[in-house]
């Protein structure tokens, strides 16, 4: 299986939750490969270092690709391929996408966020992908009636979101910085938040490969 975090431009949460993601499936046991689009970064790839460094289980099996054809072959070597998506890249995002069971956007709640994260969504079903492959989080967020707007206003656009979200928090740096994912964070409430929001997402995941 393939699923993807896409997005736009750069701190709408790809990164974050394709780690929070990868731990998670590991510790259930699956064989998971994160494809790190960007090769100009590679924060990802530098998080699954400080990951092994710190001696932190399960070991997540990160790798830089300079193209999609070369990181979408991987998928045949586990259970699950997750690609981190590289920001402003519309023909590989595009790609990407085609092959993908599921693609995420997460998105924070600012215009400036969700603009460019609905258009995203927009030119894929334009292009014919599935509209139900596509599915949106909402993230770095400072309050409930600033989430609920989000949430509404992806609906409205008529894309499939949860109303589980993730608030703003320092934590989440010092929790990368640590080479864990949010599951993993010693705050309990981002801990918490991001366990229900991962599982939602395998929900989804799991509903569109046997659907």
């Amino acid at each position: 299986m393939i699923l993807s975090f896409l997005g736009q431009k750069g701190g709408g949460g790809k990164s974050t939750f394709t780690r929070a993601t990868a731990v998670e499936y590991a510790k259930n046991g699956w064989s998971v490969h994160v494809a790190d689009m960007d090769e100009r970064q590679g924060s990802t790839f530098k998080w699954s270092v400080r990951r092994s460094e710190a001696k932190k289980s399960p070991e997540v099996e990160v790798a830089i690709y300079l193209n999609e054809k070369t990181a979408l072959r991987a998928a045949a070597t586990c259970d699950l391929l997750i690609v981190d998506g590289k920001p402003y890249s519309s023909k590989q995002t595009l790609k990407i996408a085609e092959a993908s069971d599921l693609i995420v956007i997460p998105t924070g709640t600012t215009i400036d966020d969700l603009e460019p994260s609905l258009e995203l969504a927009r030119e894929l079903v334009q292009a014919k992908i599935p509209l139900d492959r596509i599915i949106f989080i909402v993230n770095k967020v400072a309050s409930i009636a600033e989430a609920k707007e989000a949430v509404d206003t992806i609906r409205t656009w008529g894309f499939i979101t949860t109303d589980l979200y993730l608030d703003y928090k320092a934590g989440y740096g010092k929790s990368m910085d640590e080479g864990l994912g949010l599951t993993e964070s010693r705050w309990a409430s981002i801990a918490e938040k991001s366990d229900q929001i991962i599982s939602w997402i395998g929900d989804q995941l799991m509903e569109k490969n046997n659907g």
